[in-house]
């Protein structure tokens, strides 16, 4: 059932789209999408449909910052998760508006599959951080997501000593947030407490490429949010200079019908003489015209 539902709702798509290819790009207020919509709920078919019919919209963020690839991974949607990154690989590195990741919004979730996915697919993004300094790490132990936790100490990629922005690690987390299951298994791989880490010594080199690499993502943001906006734009400009085309034709459509009508009622009238239906005048009763008679024949008519 749930597949022939898919199907017949791809058809209508296709129907709408053939007659307004531009519904696509169509945006609600907070800037969403109908692909964005399609994969928070995790239709499958739906998503595919509209990434053939224009790649782009994967780029497209709502106005928070998060693209369709941020719901899908939120939402666990494992099959949405690998359309859109077979589509746009780039947006596996994609931030929000709080810096955070796809990775970062998977692991709030409850699926594996679509970490270890996202985490395969970019081996780099389980240490990015969020504008807390927060990596999938921290988040995963504050959630109390003990399986992501174990596969994310599993890849041999994961800083286990990295510090957030408020001084803790993810042990610190755990225990702050009252996960001991959780403390447990970190401290079982060596995650210590940011108290029993040295600190390290700045290395300006490092501190340099990641500002150059978060330069380099809002720029690229802006860029795109930029494009997609001028080509909204473009779409509507067409749209309504067609609206009006349509207008300007009903209007001269609309113009010909009334002198179409005008010219019916002129033309009867020049046949329609008073009196014309009087064969014998003298039928006429005393005090009455021509016209009244007629008046009074069409009456009785």
């Amino acid at each position: 059932m749930r597949l022939v539902l898919a199907s017949f709702v791809t058809d209508i798509l296709a129907i709408l789209m053939e007659a307004h290819p531009e519904l696509a790009m169509t945006v609600d207020l907070s800037n969403t999408t109908a692909l964005h919509t399609a994969a928070t709920q995790g239709h499958i078919e739906v998503v595919k449909f509209l990434l053939s019919a224009e790649t782009s919209l994967a780029t497209i963020a709502r106005s928070n910052g998060k693209t369709a690839l941020h719901s899908a991974a939120r939402n666990g949607h494992l099959e949405v998760v690998r359309a859109l990154v077979a589509t746009e690989p780039g947006m596996l590195t994609r931030i929000d508006k709080k810096g955070q990741t796809a990775l970062h919004m998977a692991v709030k979730g409850q699926n594996v599959e679509v970490v270890e996915e996202l985490i395969n697919a970019e081996p780099s993004s389980v240490n990015m951080v969020d504008t807390k300094g927060n990596t999938a790490l921290h988040i995963a132990t504050r959630k109390g997501r003990v399986q992501i936790v174990q596969l994310l100490l599993r890849h041999n990629d994961t800083d286990i000593k990295a510090v957030n922005k408020t001084g803790e690690t993810a042990f610190d987390t755990a225990e702050k947030t009252g996960h001991p299951d959780i403390a447990a298994i970190l401290q079982e791989h060596g995650v210590q407490s940011a108290k029993s880490i040295k600190p390290q010594a700045t290395n300006p080199a490092r501190e340099l490429k990641q500002t150059v690499s978060d330069i380099k993502h809002e720029v690229h943001y802006q860029l795109e949010h930029t494009r997609q906006t001028r080509k909204r734009v473009q779409g509507i400009a067409k749209r309504v200079n067609k609206m009006h085309a349509e207008g300007l034709n009903n209007a001269i459509n609309s113009t010909t019908v009334v002198a179409v009508l005008i010219a019916t009622v002129a033309f009867a009238a020049i046949f329609t003489v008073p009196g014309q239906y009087v064969d014998n005048v003298n039928d006429i009763p005393p005090g009455q015209s021509l016209g009244k008679q007629t008046l009074r024949h069409k009456l009785h008519l």
